[in-house]
């Protein structure tokens, strides 16, 4: 079985795999949290250790998981949102995610035509839009940035948008990899409001994000 946006949808809605969780609601009513951060899990690509994270003694105490971007193994893949599906459904606790590079950036290349994995270069703009949506639709993520409040912190997710051809000129980025010198747009301002946000309710702050900013 194969998922594209449109499918991941609706094998959500037959419960095969769970939707992020809000962390105000993950974390009611507690006054500390114990959160597992999974960045760069690469979903189907290293099974050893997606098998170690499942089987791990502490996962039960937990009270959040945070995907911290670059779920899937390597483009985005309808086969690797599968896996990524049945992984989260196996790993059955409350969890949140950010997009990564890996989720859109790359030209994609399925299993069956022989250049799975072996071809690394920066996708056009029509398909980067679309493997951003299918990560929206997965997740059903609507927002680019936004706050949260738990466990007497403040969480703030930022979400790696695409960019255009203007942008690459203006910060000379030959690479996605060599990284973007900006936040997203109007990021900047709304990081300012979290962070005067925590300085008045004296809170810490926790940024979840997977961008490549130099």
């Amino acid at each position: 079985t194969v998922l594209d946006g449109n499918t991941a949808v609706a094998g959500r809605e037959r419960g095969a795999y769970p939707l992020p969780t809000p962390l105000d609601v993950s974390l009611a009513g507690k006054t500390t949290a114990r959160l597992l951060l999974l960045p760069d899990l690469h979903v189907p690509a290293s099974p050893d250790i997606l098998e170690r994270i499942l089987a791990s003694r502490l996962l039960p105490s937990l009270d959040h998981v945070a995907l911290l971007g670059d779920t899937v193994a390597f483009y985005g893949t309808d086969h690797e949102y599968t896996a990524l599906g049945a992984f989260l459904a196996r790993l059955g606790k409350p969890y949140s995610a950010v997009i990564g590079n890996h989720e859109f950036s790359f030209e994609v290349h399925p299993p069956e035509q022989g250049q799975y994995g072996r071809i690394w270069k920066t996708g056009a703009p029509a398909s980067r839009k679309l493997q951003l949506e299918k990560f929206r639709k997965f997740f059903k993520i609507e927002k680019a940035y936004w706050l949260e409040r738990g466990a007497g912190a403040l969480f703030l997710h930022f979400m790696l948008e695409d960019w255009d051809a203007a942008d690459l000129v203006c910060h000379r980025v030959k690479h996605e990899h060599d990284g973007i010198k900006e936040l997203p747009e109007g990021g900047d301002a709304f990081f300012r409001e979290a962070i005067e946000t925590a300085r008045e309710g004296s809170l810490p702050i926790i940024v979840f994000c997977h961008i490549p900013l130099s």
